[in-house]
């Protein structure tokens, strides 16, 4: 019996030959703002936007003010990473493709800060793009941030060197005007331990029938199917070299732990709406055990760097998993 990506059981092999999921290339961006500023709690989406706004000044050669009808579409840096336009909208939901990269920020301090930044997960195929992203984010710097536009400069680009280490080494030097090639090794899951707490850090946006899981519903099943669904998507687009097999068994006998799980309610703007967006989710943690937790720790373990969900591109979905 295999767990399809329909959720429904269906006697067999999986539809499509599952090719690895991409290896992950974690890369930390530190900018120093002309003068102290106060941003908002959370700053992932200002980051995306500045990014899209960098990157598409440094990729683009038409210039024009949108990217539909352009014949360098297919071929477009920008439009790869960013956009993730598809022509043929047969092929995906909708016309767009996952995001290749995810943006990882830390809830800002009260006081205003002349330090700010973020961590930008890159997939294999989108590693390439990381001189178009370090150039658009020093384009960036001169649009500013917070209520009055403050510019910011990049002080600091620094490589992971093993995925979830958090031991970072510098690969930018400005005064050569060059970035020295640093890749984020990938080191195979740890043995699969007999429980786990798992802790979501940003709102956790995902539907059921329509309508947003809250609290009170929510259960580990919930959790895995989204993150199987992520997967999922992930390698049909951007398949890689990490072996990482998909669990064939349906999710819902997990048990869901020490339970502690609530709503954050956070806005946005949209710049392209020009409207304030609601972008609550869900946070807090629990604890899964069981036998069944084994088939699943490979995937639980690697997800922590694709995040799951709603808004990924912008750091909601990010959760961490910590050995009870």
């Amino acid at each position: 019996m295999v767990y399809s990506p329909g959720n429904k059981i269906q006697k067999g092999r999986m539809e499509k030959k599952q090719t690895g999921l991409p290896a992950l290339y974690r890369y930390q961006f530190t900018f120093v703002t002309e003068r102290p500023v106060r941003l908002s709690p959370y700053t992932g989406s200002m980051w995306r936007g500045l990014l899209g706004h960098g990157l598409r000044k440094a990729a683009c050669v038409t210039k024009e003010k949108t990217c539909e009808g352009c014949l360098l579409v297919d071929s477009c840096v920008y439009n790869r990473v960013f956009e993730t336009r598809v022509r043929q909208t047969g092929q995906t939901r909708g016309n767009m493709r996952p995001h290749p990269f995810v943006i990882e920020v830390q809830p800002t301090p009260d006081d205003p800060q002349e330090n700010i930044g973020f961590v930008i997960t890159l997939f294999e195929s989108a590693h390439d793009a990381l001189p178009y992203i370090v150039y658009g984010m020093t384009l960036a710097g001169q649009l500013g941030v917070g209520r009055e536009n403050t510019r910011f400069e990049l002080a600091d680009v620094k490589s992971e060197s093993l995925l979830g280490s958090e031991q970072w080494q510098a690969i930018w030097l400005p005064e050569e005007g060059k970035l020295i090639s640093g890749k984020t090794r990938i080191s195979p899951a740890p043995l699969a331990p007999d429980s786990i707490v798992v802790s979501l850090e940003t709102p956790l946006r995902i539907k059921q029938r329509g309508k947003l899981v809250g609290p009170a519903e929510f259960e580990s099943a919930h959790f895995l199917r989204q993150l199987w669904h992520r997967a999922d998507d992930v390698q049909r687009y951007y398949s890689g070299g990490v072996s990482i097999p998909l669990p064939k068994e349906k999710p819902d006998q997990m048990p869901m732990l020490e339970k502690a799980i609530r709503w954050q309610d956070w806005k946005r703007y949209s710049s392209r709406q020009k409207t304030a967006m609601n972008m609550g989710g869900l946070v807090g943690k629990w604890r899964m055990e069981g036998e069944r937790l084994a088939q699943w720790w490979p995937l639980v373990w690697y997800g922590q760097w694709l995040h799951l969900g709603k808004a990924t591109s912008m750091g909601l979905g990010r959760y961490r998993v910590t050995m009870a």
